[in-house]
């Protein structure tokens, strides 16, 4: 039985059990750590926390579980409700201050240090509106308050938290980089039915970096083979499961899968109860975009797929701390037709997004086609390498459209250099989420204050993407610039010029985007804003007076600077000198740094300054807040258009990189039809890295020819010949041209691949076995439009055996209209030619050169 270790996350709401004297229907969580599964928790395995957001007394609770401190939490002095306290999303990057007592990063997340967690439990005045956790660098909950008062872990009526991150599955460093720095972070909620229902998966998947809703309800086998497709193509960072998945004697079959086929995702379980379709369903009526409001229709009756929305939301909105505004969220289903399917397996071995050996995206199929100038393009491009299109309208809509650009170097350029302005054009989606209106959160006035310069920035861009958009000929284009001709857009950009001056733009470096910040907001707008700068300005001159007397005063060539830190400062520039010592200064002069090439210090005087602008400072932000909380509660009618618009830039900038691929030397242009056939093609890798060409192969099959059986000698290219075609009819079937002189293929709905000779310790399976279980899979599947590629079967046994089960699999596979192609070294395979006229031998042959070795 294989154990592992997850985070369990209990939800469970309360049934009536509330603390005397709070507010009616006040939400009690409970935080507790269990231990490795699938052992059932035990009382004495877990230990609770019960919290009550309705408290108006600060307390500061922790609780030990066998010397191990497990949670700390805080409550602040104000009731504010749980909404308004979650901080703006936007993805902008803050530094933890060193002794803010109220820390947070993006998506409002706590990361309390032990040295803060040690202080924070011992000054009763601090306040914090954040539930941290020992090693878990998670907000919890919504603002909330201990109570003192514990529960045991089979009561119900509570919300439950996370455990330390200690018991999660953890990720590859690939994929586990530090979530404000990644450029996406997919949570993925799953269900299945049981009984009868068994096979019957929903899905629901939300990328906390890019908001948008993805429901998905699968119809599976008991190899669950869709659903690992569906995961991978997802790029699951964290996956929700129902506890009862992982609890009893042994962990469900799928669950076996997940945890085998994706050792690096952290996996949290949730109590099954949250796993609602009834709540489902209510979300997405409340959450949904009245533009996409039809989706309700088509999941009406998803009920996998409303339960897992369900437990997602949830868990969003009390792990994350993430709360979405009515009617602001775009929801999608969608369905598994119309797309390849390529099982995890098979894309591990193409290198499809990764080298198989290295883990990078250099020298995989991903790599040498991502020329993508934004996030979402870049996103874009990964999904439909894992699951091509299989409809030719959109093939050939696609590819009418890289021809263009492709066959026009200016426009190819002038979109390139345009794009790049839309590289964070995703942030804009974080509009749906409420914002604070707190006076005190000074980091939710520079969040919004941001997200309203990129908003403004990006509105002003249009009108250039449209100009390069002008003159193009394709029917995609033109649908782009109509889209580009929503009235919603200056309508935008008018309502933030009402209140934002003209010339605002996001600024970097400490002092400038604080000017930008303090100053974007137009005269007028507030009296006691425009009065309160006024007074900054003062001050602030006041210091540049100051240092400029005392320069004159001593002779010194002396100027001013600011940081995030040390506030106004002066500095002098050594230059030649650097024969310098603290005591050659005035008295006047304290707190004295050195570096390389200068020295920096203070004045009491100037310190004194510093504190009074701080003060105005955060006057300033907060009659701020106020003014761009409004504003974007005006402007949150109009995300529709903003969705349509990210959705435009990527596939904009995907057709862009297909068009620089395309435009190289000998690539063609596929076209579609009932045959495969290639004329000297290249492995489109090789083709890339190789310092030299690789040498061109001819390649076909047809509905009379269907399948290739190919010999050779080893190193002869007889597993690159076939990746080859498996590579060429996946870029084709993308939308983008192939190297070839000439590439007709046939559209395919299902890749199949058995390569490889590798057994499984973690399986306890030989590599026979493994060989086996694939063919058997490959056997299940395949069907009238799959391409298959098998490499070298039954090499892992005797040389009679495995020309014996070779070609029995044979046999069975000339049964299907599915275009196989087969390598071996059992030369009597050979014979299946004389027997079944759909069979078609090929010989790769090796030419040697003498070499110095």
């Amino acid at each position: 039985m294989v154990k592992m270790n997850v985070t369990h996350t209990n939800l469970s709401q309360n049934r009536g059990q509330w603390k005397k004297g709070t507010k009616k229907n006040a939400p009690v969580f409970n935080i507790y750590r269990i231990g490795t599964l699938p052992s059932k928790p035990t009382n004495n395995s877990a230990q609770h926390i019960s919290i009550d957001t309705n408290s108006s007394v600060n307390r500061t609770a922790s609780i030990v579980d066998r010397g191990t401190l497990l949670a700390t939490a805080e409550r602040t002095n104000s009731s504010s409700n749980m909404t308004s306290n979650a901080v703006f999303a936007t993805p902008v990057n803050t530094p933890l201050r060193k002794g803010s007592s109220n820390t947070h990063s993006y998506l409002g997340e706590s990361l309390l240090t032990p040295k803060q967690k040690m202080s924070s439990e011992t000054n009763s005045n601090r306040t914090s509106n954040r539930v941290g956790l020992k090693r878990v660098s998670h907000c919890l909950a919504p603002p909330s308050i201990i109570n003192k008062k514990t529960r045991s872990s089979s009561g119900s009526g509570i919300h439950p938290w996370i455990t330390p991150s200690s018991s999660r599955t953890p990720r590859t460093p690939r994929s586990g980089l530090n979530f404000e720095k990644s450029d996406h972070y997919v949570i993925v909620a799953i269900t299945e039915g049981r009984g009868i229902a068994r096979g019957e998966v929903g899905l629901a998947a939300l990328d906390m970096k890019h908001p948008y809703l993805v429901l998905c309800q699968i119809s599976d086998s008991q190899t669950y083979s869709n659903t690992m497709i569906k995961i991978n193509v997802l790029d699951t960072c964290e996956l929700l499961v129902p506890n009862t998945f992982v609890e009893g004697q042994a962990m469900t079959k799928l669950m076996e899968l997940i945890n085998s086929g994706f050792p690096s995702i952290t996996i949290t379980t949730v109590q099954r109860q949250h796993f609602s379709d009834k709540t489902g369903l209510s979300q997405v009526r409340n959450l949904c975009l009245n533009q996409y409001s039809s989706v309700e229709l088509v999941v009406s009756r998803k009920f996998y797929a409303l339960s897992a929305a369900a437990a997602l939301i949830k868990y969003v909105e009390f792990e994350k701390n993430v709360f979405f505004a009515p009617k602001s969220l775009k929801i999608v289903y969608q369905s598994a037709t119309d797309i390849m399917n390529i099982d995890v397996e098979t894309a591990q071995r193409l290198e499809l997004v990764l080298s198989y050996g290295s883990n990078e995206i250099n020298g995989s199929l991903f790599g040498i086609l991502n020329h993508c100038s934004t996030i979402s393009g870049y996103r874009l491009l990964r999904a439909n390498i894992l699951q091509p299109p299989t409809t030719l309208p959109q093939i050939e809509k696609r590819l009418n459209s890289v021809t263009e650009l492709a066959q026009n170097p200016m426009l190819l350029h002038s979109l390139q250099s345009t794009l790049i302005k839309f590289k964070e054009v995703e942030q804009l989606l974080w509009m749906c989420v409420q914002t604070s209106n707190s006076k005190n959160d000074l980091m939710a006035t520079e969040s919004q204050m941001n997200f309203i310069l990129l908003l403004k920035t990006t509105m002003e861009n249009i009108s250039v993407l449209k100009d390069c958009l002008q003159d193009t000929q394709t029917s995609f284009f033109h649908e782009v610039l109509k889209d580009l001709a929503d009235e919603k857009f200056e309508t935008i950009l008018n309502s933030i010029n009402e209140v934002i001056n003209e010339d605002a733009r996001v600024t970097k470096g400490h002092l400038a985007s604080q000017l930008q910040r303090c100053f974007a907001v137009k005269s007028g707008i507030n009296g006691l804003l425009d009065v309160t700068r006024a007074a900054y300005s003062d001050l602030a001159n006041n210091v540049y007076e100051t240092v400029k007397a005392m320069a004159e005063e001593y002779g010194l060539p002396l100027r001013v600077n600011k940081t995030g830190n040390k506030g106004f400062h002066v500095v002098l520039n050594l230059g030649p000198n650097k024969q310098f010592s603290s005591v050659d200064l005035p008295p006047i002069f304290i707190q004295v740094n050195r570096s390389k090439n200068s020295v920096s210090f203070t004045t009491e005087e100037i310190n004194f300054l510093n504190l009074r602008l701080k003060v105005l400072l955060q006057e300033i932000q907060t009659i701020s807040n106020v003014i761009l909380f409004k504003l974007i509660q005006n402007l949150r009618q109009h995300i529709s258009c903003l969705y349509k618009l990210c959705e435009n830039i990527a596939e904009l900038d995907l057709i862009m990189s297909f068009a620089q691929i395309s435009s190289s030397e000998n690539f063609v242009r596929p076209s579609f039809g009932e045959v495969l056939k290639l004329t000297d093609s290249r492995h489109p890798i090789l083709d890339f890295i190789c310092p030299n060409s690789p040498v061109g192969n001819d390649v076909f099959a047809s509905k009379d020819e269907n399948f290739c059986l190919i010999t050779g000698p080893n190193m002869g290219g007889k597993s690159v010949y076939i990746r080859q075609v498996a590579l060429l009819q996946i870029m084709a079937q993308v939308g983008c041209y192939v190297p070839a002189t000439s590439a007709e293929f046939r559209i395919t709905n299902w890749l199949f691949s058995r390569i490889g000779f590798d057994d499984s310790i973690v399986h306890n399976t030989s590599s026979f076995m493994l060989e086996m279980k694939e063919m058997q899979y490959i056997s299940q599947n395949i069907g009238k439009n799959s391409l298959v590629i098998i490499d070298e079967l039954g090499r892992s046994t005797s040389a009679e055996e495995g020309t014996a089960i070779a070609w029995a699999f044979c046999e069975h596979l000339l049964q299907s209209r599915a275009f196989t192609f087969f390598t071996t070294h059992f030369l009597f395979l050979t014979k299946l030619q004389d027997l079944y006229k759909n069979v078609k031998n090929f010989r790769l042959s090796l030419n040697v050169q003498k070499t110095m070795i």
